[in-house]
């Protein structure tokens, strides 16, 4: 898969002057380096997205979370200094792809001094094979649906409307981006919860309930407080650039 996403994302990158119509011919060269450096992270990092399920199998959620504030410190940190001293977007970018590959070995120190696991590059099993594809490919189409309206539409803009309506569709993703996250936060959590109820053949409803009321108040309180401070609130986190007239464009 990782081979077939290499090929995808290179015959893009070829054909990015093609696809992003509406950029200019410098914001096209700089979305070239950009789209280059994410893409070698993306293909880099992508075989190691099962590590953090081994961690949450194990029940290491203490690394788990060290690893996600440590990478936060970083970028925000690398960002700091990056800014101070005069560098660029090429800059702020790579910093987010050095910070990511870093905490993947973090990670992968956490699971080799923490857990028993052991990689088997040789393990091979055809029947389940077709049990892990039969109930994750449903998964991952749900995940992309999901997701696919926000991850397209900078696409799509970027082909048809350009620079500025991406910028302002990146706020309302980036909000949306918080309100997802504090939503999932407590669903890998109580992943092996889950497995030894359906392993003891319980019930899981009152489980499912008391989590789904708590994400019910998360969202609630978050929505509740854009709905109240929206204006001001955009106003104080970006700036008065973007006032109310920019948001009904």
């Amino acid at each position: 898969i990782d081979v077939v996403l290499f090929f995808i994302l290179l015959g893009v990158y070829f054909f990015i002057p093609q696809i992003y119509r509406e950029l200019t011919p410098d914001e096209v060269e700089k979305f070239k380096v950009i789209y280059a450096i994410t893409a070698m992270y993306a293909v880099v990092s992508f075989p190691f997205i099962p590590i953090n399920g081994v961690l949450t199998a194990h029940e290491s959620f203490i690394q788990l979370k060290v690893a996600d504030v440590l990478q936060k410190l970083i970028i925000v940190g690398a960002m700091t200094i990056c800014l101070l001293l005069g560098y660029g977007l090429y800059a702020l970018v790579l910093v987010n792809a050095i910070a990511g590959i870093l905490i993947i070995g973090f990670k992968l120190w956490c699971i080799r001094h923490y857990t028993p696991q052991k990689i088997n590059w040789r393990y091979y099993n055809k029947s389940e094979l077709k049990e892990i594809a039969g109930y994750s490919g449903w998964v991952t189409i749900i995940a992309l649906a999901q997701r696919c309206i926000f991850n397209l539409a900078p696409s799509i803009l970027g082909a048809l409307s350009g620079s500025d309506a991406i910028a302002i569709l990146g706020i309302a993703m980036t909000l949306e981006g918080y309100c997802f996250m504090f939503a999932n936060v407590l669903n890998g959590m109580f992943l092996p919860k889950v497995s030894r109820i359906v392993h003891d053949q319980g019930n899981l409803l009152p489980l499912m309930i008391n989590i789904g009321r708590i994400q019910i108040y998360i969202i609630g309180l978050i929505i509740g407080g854009i709905i109240c401070l929206g204006n001001q609130f955009i106003t104080l986190w970006v700036g008065p650039d973007f006032d109310k007239q920019d948001f009904l464009m």
